[in-house]
């Protein structure tokens, strides 16, 4: 048997020509492809020009706040209780004035001033002793400064006699002490609601003046640009949804699938 004679080549395939591309669809300037894709590139056109609109609005009201700072009122004058306290204890009636309460101030320093130093009258200046008088001396010492200047000044006095309205003249200087005690307590606390009311009338301030500028910031702002603005010519048809219908030809009449046989048991296999 001969063998099965081989070939010495295969021929090459013949090279296929590229099939011919259509050439790229030009819709007709008055057929619906036109106008659907005119409508398209307005709105984009559009919202491009309302992004930039917006973003400029953004910068101007930006640069409107950053140029126009809030002028806040002065933060108020706040008074210190305890420096209060201080000057009502060096002098009676002190601290009253330090918080503006000028005339009980002055009632203070002349009814404690003339109770400390009818006292020292009526002992003959030597009731101001705390070696003698250790337990009265705690209650002088609560009007600070006059009690330090009778003891400084009543150093070297020494009795020759008791007077007789003694007792009465160291509970008038005692007396003294207690009632600066009570002018003390109303000169802090009157210090504690001149504070209050102060943070009261700044915050207050504060928030009028915060109203006021968002007022005026708004009132500065550029108006937004109306949907029936020329520049916007297809801004009103978008909102209003008054679009063209796309043709019922660029849609493809595909046909209906017919649905497969059921399935009979008892058939023909």
């Amino acid at each position: 048997m001969e063998p099965y004679p081989v070939p010495a080549s295969i021929p090459a395939e013949p090279a296929t020509a590229p099939e011919p591309q259509d050439p790229p669809h030009t819709p007709a300037s008055g057929s619906s492809e036109a106008r659907t894709s005119e409508v398209s590139a307005l709105a984009t056109g559009s919202m491009a020009a309302g992004n930039l609109a917006a973003g400029s609005m953004a910068a101007d009201a930006s640069t409107t706040s950053t140029s126009q700072g809030v002028r806040l009122p002065p933060p108020p004058r706040l008074i210190s209780g305890a420096w209060v306290a201080l000057l009502g204890w060096l002098v009676p009636g002190l601290g009253q004035l330090a918080t503006g309460r000028v005339g009980a101030g002055l009632a203070l320093f002349v009814v404690l001033g003339s109770l400390f130093a009818g006292g020292l009258a009526l002992t003959d200046f030597s009731c101001v002793d705390p070696r003698t008088y250790k337990l009265e001396f705690v209650a002088q010492a609560l009007i600070g400064g006059p009690t330090a200047l009778a003891l400084r000044l009543t150093d070297g006095v020494h009795l020759e006699r008791l007077p007789p309205w003694r007792e009465v003249g160291s509970l008038y200087v005692v007396v003294a002490g207690f009632l600066n005690l009570i002018a003390i307590c109303s000169a802090a606390s009157d210090a504690l609601r001149h504070n209050v009311a102060a943070r009261a009338r700044y915050a207050a301030a504060v928030l009028e003046a915060l109203k006021q500028a968002c007022a005026r910031s708004l009132a500065e702002r550029p108006a937004c640009v109306p949907a029936s603005d020329p520049a916007l010519p297809v801004s009103s048809a978008l909102l209003a949804g008054d679009l063209p219908s796309l043709p019922t030809s660029a849609v493809p009449d595909a046909p209906f699938p017919t649905p497969p046989a059921a399935f009979d048991p008892g058939g023909p296999t």
